[in-house]
């Protein structure tokens, strides 16, 4: 069982959900793709969504790896199921949406084909009640391959979640090594870690991911310190690569994306009701972005 290394592994952060759960592990099982491994990391499930995925992982022992843990939210499951991953590239599935069948071949053979760190695609917005289309997204590179040295800028315009990409495997090594962030500051952190360490980054017009919104679906409250872990988290990023002689556009780069994830995303997601007030807020989160952050003042980026 599982001797072969395959060349993608597919994370799916599983935690309750059990009646959207099956349509996503199916869609994954019947991925053309045969050299692609399944790990679903049960993440202390309360319903029976673990048991589910032990019948899978019997019918498909091949094809589909679990992992059990304790509830340690999202963050964590994800990097159990990197660390678990034999592929040399790693996606990633939402655990309530859905792949298209051809999903990981194309991206792979984009990958290998183009000799690029990380393929970005295309991707479906759909109301999950009754598979409405709302809207396609990230289609306005086209079918390019861009560099992040020559015109890094671009990394602005990529959505910041991880499910409709492919990444190389070696882009997490550094990622592992951070505490774990407020679930606000996860897609960005982990977007900044990967993106910023390519070199090039391609990208796939066709629509292979669907995005299943759920109605009442809520985005959780931040509070004025998951501001500050994440101010402190991107200045680790930015010394990371101060030190390995990066040049002055990815530097500024950086604190571009902090003035996005801090300074635009998170102080709207505030429980005022426990901080302070929103516009003490913002002065908190000016005062950091000009502190902490200065580049963003003077750059052609924004």
């Amino acid at each position: 069982m599982h001797t072969a290394k395959p060349s993608v592994s597919v994370v799916v952060p599983v935690f309750n959900g059990i009646e959207y759960l099956r349509t996503a592990i199916d869609s994954l099982l019947a991925q053309t793709l045969q050299d692609l491994e399944i790990i679903a990391v049960d993440d202390g499930s309360t319903d029976e969504c673990g048991d589910l995925l032990d019948r899978y992982a019997e019918l498909h022992p091949d094809k589909l790896r679990v992992i059990h843990t304790e509830n340690r939210g999202a963050w964590e499951a994800r990097l159990a199921g990197i660390r678990a991953a034999r592929g040399r590239y790693v996606g990633f599935c939402d655990s309530d949406d859905v792949t298209e069948p051809e999903m990981f071949a194309k991206m792979l053979h984009r990958t290998e084909e183009g000799n690029v760190d990380l393929v970005v695609c295309a991707y479906q917005r759909l109301r999950y009640e009754d598979g409405a289309l709302l809207a396609v997204e990230m289609t306005r590179f086209g079918n390019q391959t861009l560099s992040v040295r020559s015109d890094p800028g671009f990394l602005l315009a990529i959505n910041t979640a991880n499910w409709n990409k492919l990444f190389k495997a070696n882009l997490f090594n550094d990622l592992l090594e951070f505490d774990t962030p407020s679930r606000e500051a996860q897609d960005s952190l982990l977007h900044m870690m990967t993106c910023l360490s390519c070199d090039r980054i391609a990208f796939m017009h066709e629509p292979l991911y669907r995005y299943r919104v759920r109605k009442g679906s809520l985005i959780e409250k931040s509070s004025l310190r998951d501001i500050e872990v994440l101010a402190a988290n991107i200045r680790d990023i930015r010394a990371d690569f101060v030190k390995r002689n990066k040049d002055e556009l990815i530097m500024e780069i950086c604190d571009v994306m902090a003035l996005t994830h801090i300074g635009l995303s998170l102080p709207f997601r505030q429980d005022t009701a426990q901080q302070s007030s929103l516009s003490n807020i913002m002065r908190r989160v000016r005062t950091i972005l000009d502190e902490q952050f200065p580049l963003y003042l003077n750059t052609s980026f924004t």
